[in-house]
């Protein structure tokens, strides 16, 4: 298989899993949208949302390694990210604030886009700054939704994932371009740049996984660390080549023991959850479902799934007082659907041809 995303190859389950996920945060976040607590949280200390997220990275860190492993160049992988990422966000960003603007605010049209919270949210949200951090709500919008604090609900909490994830393609770009510097300094002592890479990627996966388990069983998950032990153990299990083809019916009868797990012990849970979900995520991914695989012919609507989803129920809690979880489902999955749909279409697909382009161009270059 070339560099691009192995995600694109019709032999696999990745574009589906990320749709379920994607599903999965509509669905949990449903329920505190309509003012009440999302399921799982109070027994198990994680809700699906969350294990939607952790699905995210792991197949993301799986992914992602295979991009600049494969494509062996750090600008490329840079450019890639950003077209994966940005072109999608930006287009949701202003559409959700330009339909607040008209239909969810108390303000007029004019004084709403005359005012500095505004634009810092568009300016914010849109580059993903942080540490400093994103901006959640737009000035008298969403007033009175059940998860207005005072001066009106968030737009869109979904995006908190966002700069998380680029940090993680920023920690492994920095391995990476790390590895290359210190293979010139080893190239007499036989080591290559795969074997220094692999176990840098070996060493980080291990000690985040390790030390993620060890905060959790002491009661101090650590949610972003936690994110971080799943993106880099998916990135392991890339360089590490396992065949999870051979491994997928396991992870049936592996899932079923996270289940019994947390029907008998909530303190042993989410340690063996940790240890259980990255592998059988990527093995479910590899499992040979030929009539399953037929779903990569639709298109990859997980991303625009994942960035309308908030911004659409909040809009449903508003208009619909007293909305129930099942209600807010079932009315904004298929609106939801549809904006992915076309973001997928006409701003994602589009942007990813330049990526595509690109790769071309460098190859050719590589063999003049």
């Amino acid at each position: 298989m070339n560099t691009s995303s192995i995600a694109a190859s019709h032999q696999n389950n990745f574009n589906l899993i990320r749709m379920i996920a994607a599903s999965l945060v509509l669905f949990s976040h449903s329920y505190p949208l309509c003012g009440l607590d999302e399921p799982l949280i109070a027994t198990l200390g994680v809700t699906w949302g969350l294990i939607a997220v952790d699905i995210f990275f792991v197949t993301s860190g799986y992914l992602v390694t295979a991009s600049i492993v494969r494509g062996a160049n750090a600008k490329q992988f840079v450019f890639n990210r950003v077209l994966r990422i940005f072109p999608g966000l930006i287009v949701a960003v202003f559409l959700t604030t330009l339909v607040c603007s008209i239909w969810f605010t108390t303000l007029s049209f004019t004084d709403f886009w005359s005012q500095w919270k505004t634009w810092r949210y568009l300016i914010k949200n849109m580059m993903l700054v942080w540490p400093q951090g994103l901006e959640w709500s737009l000035p008298q919008t969403l007033i009175g939704v059940p998860s207005d604090k005072g001066g009106g609900g968030a737009l869109n909490g979904s995006l908190w994932t966002l700069p998380q994830e680029l940090k993680m393609y920023a920690y492994l770009l920095a391995m990476y371009v790390g590895c290359r510097f210190i293979t010139r300094l080893l190239a007499m002592s036989g080591w290559g740049m795969s074997r220094v890479f692999n176990a840098t990627i070996y060493t980080v996966a291990a000690i985040s996984l390790l030390a993620d388990i060890y905060v959790t069983v002491n009661g101090q998950h650590k949610l972003v660390l936690h994110m971080g032990a799943m993106f880099f153990v998916g990135s392991a299990a890339f360089v590490k080549k396992i065949s999870f083809a051979r491994l997928w019916p396991h992870s049936l009868f592996a899932i079923c023991f996270v289940i019994a797990t947390a029907l008998v012990s909530e303190k042993a849970f989410l340690p063996v959850y940790t240890l259980v979900l990255p592998w059988a995520v990527l093995a479910i991914a590899y499992a040979p479902t030929r009539f399953l695989h037929g779903y990569n012919q639709l298109g990859d609507f997980s991303y625009g799934m994942y960035i309308y989803a908030f911004p659409v129920q909040q809009w449903v809690a508003y208009l619909i007082k007293g909305v129930q979880p099942l209600q807010m489902m079932s009315i904004c999955f298929p609106v939801v659907l549809l904006l992915a749909v076309l973001s997928w279409k006409l701003v994602e697909r589009r942007a990813l041809a330049f990526k595509a382009k690109s790769t071309l161009n460098n190859e050719s270059h590589s063999k003049q």
